[in-house]
């Protein structure tokens, strides 16, 4: 792969990455990771200035509405997508539209704690909430590099506990990939105005709906 500072001297083929005697491996050890951050920040720089000086009004203002950063470069690369070099400019807004629609689905569930913040406020070990995963009586969402988020309104924060139903709903719903139960959860609850059903789960309606309707889901909503 070149990152742009380092053209690939193989003279090879230019096929696959997984090169015989791990050239793949060795590529990645001899490359420094400051030079690779530094590199990835010039291009992203280089995109979004350009990007910028390209909108008009409207489209800047749409993008400072967003409600955090990648929400708007989300909607730079929307409102952008000629600029040249972008590479593929409609799978590039597709991803950032895919980050920020996850970003959203978070903060509708109240934001999110870590391994470590859910470990706090269980009185439990990271070990002990990771078992709580994979036994599906927390929801967590995968984030990058192997990390997970795990939505705030699941838990009573005054009273350090889960909140009761979300053990049903998540074992419910254990073969769907849990972004897409995630975004189910922030859907509007009937009801009073401005709650989601994460919000009310609590309520046996509420919950036995959500049973319900996710066992119609089958592997639809599988990862």
């Amino acid at each position: 792969m070149n990152y742009g500072f380092a053209e690939d001297r193989g003279g090879g083929s230019g096929g696959s990455d997984a090169e015989p005697g791990g050239g793949t491996k060795s590529r990645e050890a001899a490359v420094d990771r400051a030079d690779l951050q530094t590199t990835l920040r010039r291009r992203i720089h280089a995109y979004v200035d350009d990007a910028v000086n390209r909108m008009d009004v409207p489209g800047l203002l749409r993008a400072l509405e967003a409600p955090s950063a990648i929400g708007s470069v989300a909607a730079v690369a929307a409102e952008a997508p000629d600029v040249p070099g972008a590479g593929s400019s409609s799978l590039v807004s597709a991803l950032l539209r895919g980050a920020a629609a996850k970003e959203k689905m978070l903060g509708d569930a109240g934001g999110f704690l870590s391994s470590h913040q859910v470990a706090g406020l269980l009185g439990i070990s990271i070990q002990a909430v990771k078992q709580r995963m994979e036994r599906r009586t927390i929801l967590a969402v995968p984030l990058s590099r192997g990390a997970w988020a795990f939505p705030a309104r699941q838990f009573d924060i005054a009273a350090g506990g889960v909140q009761p139903g979300i053990p049903e709903v998540v074992r419910a719903a254990a073969d769907m990939n849990p972004w897409v139960l995630l975004s189910i959860l922030v859907e509007a609850a009937p009801g009073r105005e401005g709650d989601t059903l994460l919000d009310r789960i609590a309520d046996d309606d509420v919950r036995a709906g959500l049973v319900a309707r996710l066992g119609t889901y089958g592997g639809h909503g599988a990862a």
